[in-house]
């Protein structure tokens, strides 16, 4: 009897990537801010990473489970274990703001301005 021969993929230990999301446990595929989150995460702490002071208490002392079903019930908890798993406000892209405007709300605002006054100028 001939013993199976072992190639060198048969030996090596396979590396498992995780793929769920380090604050609630959603799927995720991707680094955002420092950690391995899912879109939702990401966008919360894109939102409420800067505004940490503007957060509610939470009501039952920071002892909230996040998972895909209450991870909207507590942003307290929620934005403590963004921070807890890596996630860092410096890598928020910051913008400003007040030298950018959006083209599509210029020209609304023109288009609006103009059928204004066609109707003035109607009546």
């Amino acid at each position: 009897m001939s013993t199976p021969v072992s190639t060198a993929a048969d030996t090596e230990p396979k590396i498992k990537t995780s793929s769920t999301c380090q604050v609630c446990e959603d799927h995720a595929s991707i680094n955002n801010y420092g950690a391995l989150t899912c879109l939702s995460c990401r966008t919360f702490f894109r939102r409420n990473g800067f505004n940490n002071k503007k957060i509610a208490v939470c009501q039952f002392d920071g002892h909230c489970a996040m998972t895909v079903v209450t991870r909207k019930l507590c942003t307290a908890c929620r934005l403590n274990k963004c921070l807890a798993v890596g996630m860092s406000p410096e890598l928020i892209r910051k913008e400003d703001l007040s030298n950018r405007k959006r083209k599509t709300s210029k020209s609304c605002s023109q288009e609006r301005l103009q059928c204004q006054t066609l109707m003035v100028s109607t009546n």
